[in-house]
């Protein structure tokens, strides 16, 4: 038998414990003189306290000591402790220590301040959010509003109706981290977390797709659901996007999906398909469940705000990923500006130390006359045309950049195996030399512009500037003889 106190300190037993609300049609002898029962309600008291143990709100009341003296079924599972383990502990020891203070303010204010002997005579507290700490020492936020009912002799206590309000914190942590520059994944294993919270007995994980179509895990609310997931190759229903919330059977999946996500338990499935406007990029939510939840409407629901919540990432991720290539690349042409060619380099000679060093400068002969001649406009078309097949003469891997004007700058990197040597970079530049000088159409315009390439293979481990020096150098022989060709300058 479990026992609680009374508003005195006194042990009493269970039995004798007041009841957790005044239960109408169950006389007492705390009851006021005018009291009789409802004939509208039923009499049984046992009704009352089932409907109270069955209530999906968690219930929580405390005497004037501050001792717990009833809690129903929900605020058990809520706090991971049986309601016996509850029942005479002190309330404080299930609040988190930041939150401490204030929370016994408002208490004792409730406590204390003479209040009327019914409960609906008494103005309940407005809804406040305290943290609680879990059996495993886990915060759980919550959204609580109390009525001191301490006077009432029936209850002897503060009532106190206590939401979770895990869905309250995890937007908090997404809009904190979004304006403290968290990762996307982050981001997105909070809302993973949104699916995940209690009651509903969900599970998420959040694909991207890759470039060679593989989906990746971004974030899972479980490992082993993550697992399952990645490197998934087979076809599945969410290969195709979809906009709204889409049921999946488990059992009618592919086969390796399907025997994966059935060992872990899971029967159900929903997917839905996050994109954006602004790119090609999209993400995947896949919500399971290990029960049939008929009808699905909740499920629905919370997958939804997990996708709305997942495109506030979608959208930052891609204006990030826009604002980072803008900052790196020529606006006309989309070649790295001088900005990104240092990065990619920086990269490339740190991924290839020891090896040579060869680069291009590339600079067009006469290209002034075609500006002057046929207008800005065309001038800029002809330069993305050459920046086309600047690009197209090159090798996978090669760095390809726009220094301003009709300046262009190529620095070649190692393929396969094999480092690069001076053939290949002749090799690169001949390509390069003739792929410009094919005449040019642009509307009803034909116009033609040639190159004079500068080549410098030089050793490993020569600082970008001294390359760029000795590639413009070599560049400006081949221009004074004439240009429409390559000149290799000195090895060093």
């Amino acid at each position: 038998m479990t026992t609680g106190r009374d508003t005195a300190g006194h042990d009493r037993s269970a039995d004798d414990a007041p009841r957790s609300v005044g239960l109408p049609g169950e006389p007492t002898g705390g009851q006021p003189d005018d009291w009789s029962p409802d004939p509208h309600f039923p009499q049984d008291p046992e009704f009352y306290r089932r409907v109270l143990d069955h209530v999906p709100t968690p219930l929580l009341v405390v005497n004037s000591s501050g001792e717990i003296i009833y809690g129903n079924r929900s605020m058990a599972e809520l706090e991971g402790r049986s309601t016996e383990e509850s029942v005479g502990s002190s309330i404080l020891g299930y609040i988190h220590p930041d939150d401490m203070e204030w929370v016994v303010e408002a208490f004792v204010q409730l406590v204390d301040e003479p209040r009327p002997r019914l409960t609906h005579d008494v103005q309940p507290w407005a809804s406040v959010h305290v943290r609680m700490i879990g059996r495993d020492g886990t915060e759980i936020p919550l959204e609580v509003t109390a009525t001191g009912a301490v006077s009432d002799p029936v209850i002897g206590g503060v009532i106190y109706d206590v939401r979770p309000a895990r869905n309250q914190a995890v937007l908090t942590s997404v809009l904190t981290g979004l304006a403290s520059g968290d990762s996307d994944r982050e981001l997105l294993g909070h809302v993973v977390d949104l699916i995940a919270n209690p009651p509903l007995d969900l599970d998420a994980v959040i694909l991207e797709q890759g470039e060679v179509g593989a989906f990746g895990v971004l974030a899972a609310s479980r490992d082993d659901l993550g697992d399952a997931f990645q490197g998934h190759t087979e076809a599945a229903p969410w290969d195709q996007p979809a906009r709204s919330p889409t049921f999946v059977d488990v059992a009618d999946l592919p086969a390796p999906i399907a025997e994966r996500l059935t060992a872990l338990g899971f029967v159900d499935l929903w997917h839905i398909a996050v994109e954006s406007e602004i790119g090609s990029q999209s993400y995947r939510i896949i919500t399971c469940s290990p029960s049939h939840h008929t009808p699905a409407t909740g499920v629905i629901n919370r997958v939804i705000r997990a996708g709305e919540l997942a495109s506030i990432v979608l959208l930052r991720a891609q204006t990030d990923a826009a604002l980072e290539h803008a900052a790196a690349h020529d606006h006309l042409t989309q070649l790295l500006n001088r900005t990104g060619f240092r990065q990619r380099a920086a990269e490339m000679q740190a991924a290839h130390v020891g090896d040579p060093i060869a680069a291009l400068f590339v600079d067009l002969d006469d290209f002034k006359p075609i500006n002057d001649e046929f207008g800005h406009a065309t001038g800029d078309r002809v330069l993305q045309i050459t920046a086309e097949r600047l690009r197209g003469a090159c090798r996978d891997g090669d760095i390809v950049a726009r220094l301003g004007g009709d300046e262009f700058f190529v620095m070649l990197g190692r393929r396969m195996d094999e480092p690069v040597d001076a053939i290949s970079a002749k090799a690169v530049a001949d390509r390069i030399v003739e792929a410009i000088g094919q005449p040019i159409h642009v509307d009803d315009v034909t116009t033609q512009v040639t190159a004079s390439v500068g080549l410098v293979v030089a050793d490993a481990g020569l600082d970008v500037d001294e390359l760029l020096a000795r590639a413009d150098r070599a560049m400006f022989s081949a221009k004074r003889a004439g240009g429409d060709r390559r000149h290799i300058g000195p090895h060093h």
